[in-house]
C-alpha cells in the first residue's frame, strides 16, 4: 500500500542546538533561538481523523494547566516542569566546578546508574558529541556508563578499556540500595582505592543521591564524597537537567550554561504557546490505539542522532534523512510495542 506519512523537522532545532552548547565543546555561541522543531501533519489523515485535533483542545489546556500549576494527579513528581528556572544555581556552579576538576584528573569517568539514572545524559552526550564519543579525538575524559546490569563481563570490560589510565567516578542513586548500580560501585570504588588509597579516591568519586537519607547518602557522607542532589520532586525519567545528567554532560565539555538557557527558553514556549510537543503527544494516541488493535507500524527516525522513535520493532531500522533537512517520515509498518527512546535508532525485536 502507499505510504502515508508525516513529518518533523528536527535539523533547524538540532543545529541550534548544537552550536549553542558547542557540541563538546565549552563557549558556545549566544543568541535567540527561532528554531523549533515543526509537526506538520496534513498527511496524517489516514489514521487520525479530521477534527480528532480540535475536539481534544480543552483536554490539551487542562493537562497544560495541572502541569504548570502543579495540580493535577502525581504533582508532587512535576519538579522537572519549571526546573530549567527553579534549579539550584549553587548546586550548578559546583557542578561546573567538579567537572572541570574531573576533565583536569582523570582520562575517564564511571557514570553509575541504572535507568534514568544515567539514559538522559547518555541521550545528551550522543546528540551533541557523538554515539562514538569515546573514540573521538577529543581532550576531554572518555564516558563509561556501569551499574545498569548484572554482568561481570560488562564491568571487567570496561575495567579493561580505562587500563592504566587515571579514572574517577560518579555514582548515581537516590537510596543506593539498587542492586544493579551498588554492585558496579562497590567493584570500581575497591579499584579507585587499590590505585590511589582511600584519600585519593575520595577527591575522584562523586555521589548524586537523596539530599537527606538513604545509604548511599549516609556513606558519602562518612566517606567524605562529594554529594550532588536527586531532587525529591523529580523523577529519575525527567532527571537530565539535574545534577543526575548535569555533571556528565558537563564533563564531556558541553556548556551547560547554554543548555539551561535552551531548556529555560522552551519551557517558556510550552507554557505560552502551543508548540509541536503537545501535537506530537496528541498524534501518538491514534497510533497506539492502531496499534492495540493489532495494526503493525515501523517508524523511521528524523536523524540518526536526535530522534523521536515511535511504535518500533524488527531488525534494526537505519535513519533515513536527507543531509540537509533531516525530514524524517514514519510510514506504517509492523511492530510489537510502542517505544520511545531518547536516543538513536534502537529497536527491540518483534513478536510477529
Amino acid at each position: 500500500p502507499p505510504f502515508r506519512r508525516f513529518s518533523l523537522d528536527f535539523a533547524p532545532a538540532y543545529d541550534t542546538l548544537k552550536e549553542r552548547t558547542g557540541g563538546c565543546r565549552s563557549g558556545a555561541a549566544q543568541g535567540e533561538d527561532n528554531h523549533m522543531i515543526q509537526v506538520n501533519t496534513k498527511n496524517c489523515s489516514a489514521f487520525v481523523p479530521k477534527d480528532y485535533f480540535s475536539l481534544r483542545e480543552d483536554a490539551l489546556s487542562q493537562a497544560q494547566a495541572w502541569l504548570q500549576d502543579a495540580t493535577g494527579e502525581g504533582n508532587d513528581f512535576v519538579g522537572w516542569v519549571h526546573l530549567p528556572r527553579d534549579y539550584d544555581r549553587e548546586e550548578f556552579a559546583r557542578i561546573k566546578a567538579a567537572a572541570q576538576k574531573i576533565q583536569a584528573q582523570s582520562a575517564a569517568l564511571v557514570v553509575i546508574g541504572i535507568g534514568g539514572s544515567y539514559l538522559g545524559a547518555r541521550g545528551v552526550i550522543e546528540a551533541l558529541c557523538s554515539p562514538n564519543y569515546n573514540q573521538k579525538q577529543k581532550d576531554t575524559p572518555n564516558i563509561y556508563f556501569a551499574g545498569n546490569t548484572l554482568s561481570t563481563d560488562a564491568l571487567t570490560e570496561i575495567a579493561e578499556l580505562i587500563g592504566e589510565q587515571d579514572f574517577s567516578i560518579n555514582v548515581i542513586s537516590k537510596s543506593g540500595t539498587t542492586t544493579e548500580p551498588a554492585i558496579s560501585f562497590r567493584f570500581f570504588r575497591e579499584l579507585c582505592e587499590k590505585k590511589y588509597g582511600k584519600e585519593g579516591a575520595r577527591e575522584r568519586i562523586y555521589a548524586t543521591t537523596d539530599a537527606k537519607r538513604g545509604v548511599l547518602k549516609a556513606l558519602a557522607d562518612a566517606e567524605g564524597y562529594e554529594t550532588f542532589v536527586v531532587p525529591d520532586n523529580v523523577g529519575g525519567r525527567y532527571s537530565v537537567l539535574t545534577a543526575v545528567g548535569l555533571l556528565p554532560i558537563a564533563v564531556c565539555g558541553v556548556d551547560i550554561d547554554a543548555l539551561m538557557a535552551g531548556a529555560a527558553n522552551m519551557m517558556e514556549n510550552c507554557a505560552t504557546r502551543r508548540r509541536a510537543v503537545p501535537r506530537l503527544a496528541v498524534c501518538r494516541r491514534p497510533q497506539a490505539r492502531c496499534m492495540n488493535a493489532g495494526k503493525k507500524w515501523r517508524s523511521w527516525p528524523a536523524t540518526s542522532r536526535l530522534s523521536v522513535s515511535w511504535p518500533s520493532g524488527g531488525n534494526s531500522c537505519t535513519a533515513k534523512a536527507k543531509a540537509r533537512t533531516a525530514r524524517g517520515f514514519f510510514p506504517p509498518a509492523w511492530s510489537s510495542q510502542l517505544t520511545c527512546t531518547p536516543w538513536g535508532s534502537t529497536y527491540s525485536r518483534a513478536s510477529g
